[in-house]
């Protein structure tokens, strides 16, 4: 009996082990590129907006790889999860847009305004203050709630998490912010076993459930003053680009040579066929 609780427990206590190790991995692309420059590459994570030139920014196989992957609309978003910065200084994003995955000039990219932009303007109107949302646990857990989390107090990005009566969980903040119409908010970094670094209104319960127009009914604050200008430098190409567009125009002169020598074959091939029958019918005229 004691050797079979003693098996249960190894059991039990490899696989919680085997649980930690994988929670505690961090996830890594499949990409060859950043599997050989692992260590030069440094986590992102942010949002960006495409604003490359012609109206584009183009996703190529990797920084050093002229294939293209996809290209994007100027204005569309994307996460840069990973950052390269290669020889001449330039930095690359590792991104997955809709399935095109690939690496992107960064100097193609604006950053989205998020949590870290409004720390960063109202860093010293943020205070250290942790705390548990604290509700009418009757009336709140009577039915399921969606907690709504913003990107930041004012954002109109919202993130609903329905909270069911049977886990009964509340977020914890480790951060407050009171903003210019006197509600606070708090930070909440994870929830639920889930990294979320949103903010939450505490004002009260209703506030906590209310989507943006609730919230602001008049119009919320315009945090995000980053006016984009429309990128007016050189393209940038990734470091074989050279080399492609010679290897491209040697074979395109290679195809001229024979697209020359085949109509030349074509020409040689019309003659003397207009030959050998004029000869025949002069042949065919004498009999």
């Amino acid at each position: 009996m004691k050797r079979t609780k003693f098996f249960v427990l190894l059991i039990l206590g490899l696989i919680l082990s085997s649980v930690n190790v994988w929670a505690d991995t961090e996830w890594v692309p499949d990409d060859p590129f950043y599997v050989d420059h692992i260590e030069e590459c440094v986590i992102n994570e942010r949002e960006y907006r495409a604003n490359g030139p012609n109206g584009k920014a183009i996703i190529y196989e990797s920084p050093a790889s002229s294939k293209v992957m996809g290209t994007m609309e100027n204005g569309e978003i994307v996460q840069i999860d990973f950052v390269y910065t290669n020889a001449q200084k330039i930095e690359w994003g590792f991104c997955d847009y809709h399935g095109q995955i690939g690496w992107i000039p960064m100097p193609y990219m604006a950053l989205v305004y998020d949590y870290l932009s409004f720390e960063a303007e109202y860093g010293d109107q943020i205070q250290n203050e942790k705390g548990k949302v604290e509700v009418d646990s009757w009336t709140f857990f009577d039915t399921d709630c969606g907690i709504e989390f913003w990107t930041y107090p004012g954002s109109e990005r919202g993130y609903t998490i329905v909270v069911d009566r049977w886990r009964q969980a509340l977020p914890e903040y480790k951060k407050t912010f009171v903003d210019e119409d006197g509600r606070k908010w708090g930070f909440v970094g994870y929830f639920l076993g889930d990294t979320l670094n949103r903010w939450i209104c505490l004002e009260s319960q209703e506030e906590l459930l209310a989507d943006y127009d609730e919230l602001y009914p008049n119009g919320g604050p315009q945090r995000d003053k980053i006016i984009v200008e429309a990128y007016t430098g050189e393209e940038i190409f990734p470091d074989d680009y050279e080399i492609v567009q010679k290897e491209l125009e040697k074979m395109q002169k290679e195809q001229e040579v024979k697209e020359k020598l085949m109509i030349v074959g074509i020409v040689v091939f019309v003659v003397a066929a207009l030959i050998f029958y004029w000869m025949l019918w002069k042949k065919i005229k004498r009999a």
